[in-house]
């Protein structure tokens, strides 16, 4: 699952505030003929924003799909969405993008000190960051499409189906997935992993499990929402989701189980792409006539502010090192842009 960083023909922005910082770029051609380009397009001028600053980190004529960031690179998914995908890689906080793997199909990616992992139709993927080729290291048959990979960088965790479990990081080749824990409530998703335990999402229902156990049910609570993404606090499981009434929001559900407490309601048609930046910041995509991504604390004790707004869709948040990157797409005019906001105060 992002700074700010806006330059194409976007409706204003609400608010005062904060101005987006534009590095500079050559225009080019479209891509009529299907070929791949990610090459920098013509600024415009920048956006203004409800509060905060902004840095353009890229542009390229593909939809970006998903980011990971840790204290040394970021890296994002490009695709035109017609077999033509790639995931590319940067320098943290800034340099020359590069491109890192290019497939037919990738749909996640997650990070730790040594590899990138990513997921295809039925198979994950092992890239090394600093050298060159990939090893497959699961492949499922039939066809099942791995979700929600996380490394704790000695196994890479993910679902397959209603099953929890993982292959070694290191692994040489495909092996089988060793089951942790399985789920019947739903399809899983929305992992988060923390030193013994994990806890996913499974449907509208929240499933946990310590990473020692093997093959039983998961522990699982419903959510009382239609969650979507999580974040850990001590205390509480937060959630953006919406409830069966339509309200969406942020929820916080207590991890020994309990009701979901509405932490951030809104009455807009979504609330999703949550994340956690530093020790409390908490960012969501709230969807409605325009888009806007908010910020709020993981305790509720911080008031509800739009970070950004605008009528471009934003396609995905990632958490780095107190700083928050996302990315919007321009239909259009065909243009990925990928932004990086730095919170105001300490996150």
């Amino acid at each position: 699952m992002r700074a700010i960083l806006l330059v194409v023909v976007v409706a204003g922005c609400g608010g005062g505030g904060g101005g987006a910082s534009d590095g500079g770029g050559d225009g080019d051609g479209d891509l009529a003929d299907g070929a791949f380009d990610s090459a920098p397009k013509a600024d415009a001028a920048p956006i203004p924003l409800s509060c905060g600053s902004a840095t353009r980190v890229h542009m390229t004529s593909r939809v970006i799909e998903d980011i990971e960031v840790d204290a040394s690179e970021a890296y994002w998914i490009e695709s035109n969405r017609a077999g033509d995908v790639r995931v590319w890689r940067q320098k943290v906080p800034g340099g020359a993008p590069q491109e890192a793997v290019a497939s037919t199909a990738i749909h996640e990616i997650a990070l730790d000190p040594s590899y990138l992992y990513w997921t295809s139709d039925s198979a994950i993927h092992r890239w090394a960051r600093d050298v060159a080729g990939d090893v497959v290291m699961w492949q499922s048959a039939p066809a099942l499409r791995p979700v929600a990979p996380a490394s704790d960088g000695s196994n890479l965790y993910f679902g397959a189906g209603s099953v929890f479990g993982f292959v070694p990081a290191g692994v040489a080749g495909p092996t089988a997935q060793t089951e942790v824990c399985h789920s019947a409530l739903g399809p899983l998703g929305a992992l988060q992993l923390e030193v013994t335990a994990a806890t996913l999402v499974s449907g509208s229902s929240i499933v946990s499990t310590p990473l020692s156990a093997r093959g039983a049910a998961c522990a699982s609570a419903p959510a009382g929402v239609l969650p979507d993404r999580l974040v850990l606090t001590s205390s509480d499981v937060l959630l953006s989701a919406r409830a069966p009434s339509g309200q969406a929001g942020v929820y916080a559900v207590p991890r020994g189980g309990g009701s979901a407490r509405p932490l951030y309601p809104t009455t807009s048609a979504a609330a999703r792409a949550l994340v956690r930046v530093g020790r409390s910041r908490i960012y969501w995509v709230q969807d409605g006539p325009t888009e806007q991504i908010m910020e709020g604390a993981s305790d509720g004790n911080l008031s509800l502010r739009a970070v950004w707004t605008g009528t471009l869709p934003v396609t995905t948040l990632a958490a780095g090192v107190d700083v928050l990157y996302f990315s919007v797409y321009d239909a259009a005019g065909g243009t990925g842009i990928l932004c990086r906001y730095v919170p105001q105060g300490s996150p």
